[in-house]
């Protein structure tokens, strides 16, 4: 876990960056506003994921257990480098319905 604030995180951050055709000052942005809510996402996803997985899952499946997991985690992970700000112009009452 102690790759993942420094090194797996800016990767992700940065190459999706590169992909999207985002400048560096773009890809550095969006890596400060999402590292703390990426990092605090990941521990409290895959820390009790692989507990379950190496105390539970037999052997022979734990492969096949980690990598839907993976999964799982990329969609998460997608959502959280992906999602819109709440637009402050907006009516209160429709500021709420979207949180």
């Amino acid at each position: 876990f102690v790759h993942v604030p420094f090194l797996y995180l800016p990767a992700f951050y940065l190459g999706t960056g590169a992909l999207r055709g985002e400048s560096s000052a773009e890809m550095a942005d969006g890596l400060c506003r999402n590292w703390a809510m990426s990092v605090a996402s990941c521990l409290s996803f895959w820390l009790p994921a692989q507990f379950v997985i190496f105390s539970m899952v037999p052997a022979a499946y734990r492969v096949r257990c980690v990598a839907s997991c993976d999964f799982v985690w990329n969609v998460a992970l997608s959502f959280i480098a992906h999602r819109r700000e709440p637009i402050s112009d907006a009516p209160p009452a429709m500021m709420q319905a979207d949180s």
